[in-house]
């Protein structure tokens, strides 16, 4: 099955294990593409998110992992070592 292209706010949030405020403020900021589909006249409507740009945005900040960064845990053998 191909993936959705447009994901409902709840959805997309879900899937993509964030919450909807954050998912709200990347919509604020821009960082992300929506479209609102309502009926003319209409206040309220359906918020529908681009997966793709969801997707990309998540992506540019994946981070390297260091081994050497981690913190090691240290094996602790009691008082004789």
């Amino acid at each position: 099955m191909e993936p959705l292209r447009w994901l409902r706010v709840e959805e997309a949030a879900r899937t993509r294990g964030i919450s909807r405020s954050l998912l709200y403020e990347f919509l604020r900021d821009g960082k992300i593409k929506s479209s609102l589909l309502r009926k003319k006249g209409n206040v309220r409507g359906i918020r529908l998110i681009s997966a793709e740009s969801l997707d990309a945005y998540i992506e540019s900040h994946v981070l390297p992992w260091y081994p050497e960064t981690q913190e090691t845990e240290v094996a602790d053998n009691g008082p004789d070592g």
